[in-house]
């Protein structure tokens, strides 16, 4: 593709200088100047603008050939960094983490609101753990407002996961500061 449109436009430029010289060959005034001298001048002048003509589309074409390698880098790095995210919520310390927010799940349908902040905040294990995926959720959610991970592969691979966690533990995580509130309906609004 590059020499195909490289030669393509070498021929059509070499054809329209042969015209000009043609075209020079038959207006010189031979009284003047000589017509053969006239025309080669002409036409090594035209091919001189070759040396302009080549590089300056080999330097396009390179720019074309540089941008897509790194959008496709980009692309790369954007799945890299959203498995790599992936693979955190496996980490033993989210997992023993999840393990304890379980008992919440559990129990879930038969806490009240204050009940479920009460059960957090006396149980050291269990606040530590919602903090734990709390702070692994702002970690996705600072990923995806700079552009770092693949949205849609993390929304099918974790979204109702972490909606419900969200919604389960959200009468504790709105008697934290405003600022972690404001965090998580953003993350929310993010994976909806």
């Amino acid at each position: 593709m590059k020499f195909k449109s490289l030669i393509i436009i070498v021929v059509f430029y070499l054809l329209a200088v042969v015209g000009m010289g043609w075209y020079t060959y038959d207006i010189t005034d031979a009284s003047k100047a000589s017509k053969a001298i006239e025309t080669i001048k002409l036409v090594f002048i035209a091919i001189g603008g070759l040396a302009i003509i080549i590089p300056a589309y080999i330097n396009i074409f390179n720019s074309y050939t540089a941008i897509a390698t790194i959008e496709d880098q980009r692309k790369i790095s954007l799945i890299d960094n959203t498995f790599q995210l992936l693979q955190k919520w496996d980490d033993s310390a989210l997992l023993e983490a999840r393990r304890y927010t379980r008992v919440i799940k559990d129990k879930e349908k038969t806490l009240s609101h204050n009940d479920i902040i009460e059960h957090i905040n006396s149980s050291s294990e269990l606040r530590q753990s919602v903090i734990l995926l709390y702070n692994y959720f702002d970690l996705i959610r600072v990923s995806i407002e700079n552009n770092r991970i693949d949205v849609g592969v993390l929304k099918d691979a974790m979204s109702e996961t972490i909606i419900d966690i969200c919604s389960r533990f959200d009468p504790w995580m709105k008697s934290q500061s405003k600022v972690h509130n404001k965090h998580v309906a953003d993350l929310l609004a993010h994976l909806k």
